[in-house]
């Protein structure tokens, strides 16, 4: 017990810092990830009027931006302090909060119709509290959209044309197995509606040397769940 505790102190500090380094820079990055995800990302999301939506994990508010510009009402919560400095300077129209995903959110019980959360998990060691403390805050009719690294990621090979990626310097991602997520959707109580693999394809090729494309293509790079309340009627 006490060494796990201690291993997640420090790959939370490991967090902070690498994203304090990165978040002057995040949003001018080339990341295939990015680019592989995000427009699935927002057709699951099917937004409509009035919705209103949480960003666990907003980051300097990427999906935050784009669902406020959209007029819905969105709330973004992010672990770095330096990252949240982004976001707020970015978008004008939306709550943050400072807060650590591991532990329990900052809002009432159904607080949200919809709740995304993008590239964050892959950060953290014990997926179960974090699902539950999501369905917690998730109105009985809503859904959560969730995206990774995919369980068979394999960074041999890669050689991005601009991209510095300062969590490869600290070790702080884990590749959970889709074992994992299954039981972790189990305890947590939520149904699998959809799951979508990404792979690297000619649409993110300008992100790679050719070289480098050459060898990565068709490889796994993420993955997508689309989630629901398993115990609602």
């Amino acid at each position: 017990m006490i060494k796990n505790f201690i291993q997640e102190l420090v790959m939370k500090k490991s967090i902070q810092k690498a994203y304090r380094k990165w978040a002057l820079t995040y949003d001018d990055e080339i990341n295939p990830s990015i680019d592989l995800e995000q427009d699935k990302v927002m057709k699951l999301m099917t937004v409509k009027k009035n919705d209103l939506i949480l960003d666990v994990g907003c980051g300097t508010g990427r999906y935050t931006k784009i669902l406020a510009d959209m007029g819905e009402s969105v709330a973004g919560i992010d672990f770095s302090r330096n990252m949240l400095k982004q976001a707020k300077k970015k978008v004008k129209n939306a709550e943050f909060k400072q807060a650590d995903i591991t532990k329990r959110l900052p809002f009432p019980d159904g607080s949200f119709n919809k709740i995304v959360c993008s590239l964050v998990i892959s950060h953290v060691k014990k997926l179960v509290p974090i699902f539950k403390e999501m369905k917690r805050v998730l109105k009985d009719d809503g859904f959560i959209v969730i995206t990774t690294l995919h369980p068979d990621t394999d960074f041999e090979g890669y050689e991005l044309t601009k991209f510095d990626f300062p969590l490869s310097k600290y070790d702080c991602s884990i590749l959970h197995t889709f074992s994992d997520f299954e039981l972790a959707f189990k305890k947590a109580k939520l149904k699998e509606l959809k799951m979508i693999e990404l792979k690297i394809n000619s649409s993110v090729k300008r992100c790679f040397t050719t070289k480098s494309f050459n060898i990565v293509k068709g490889k796994p790079l993420g993955v997508i769940f689309k989630l629901i309340k398993a115990d609602f009627n």
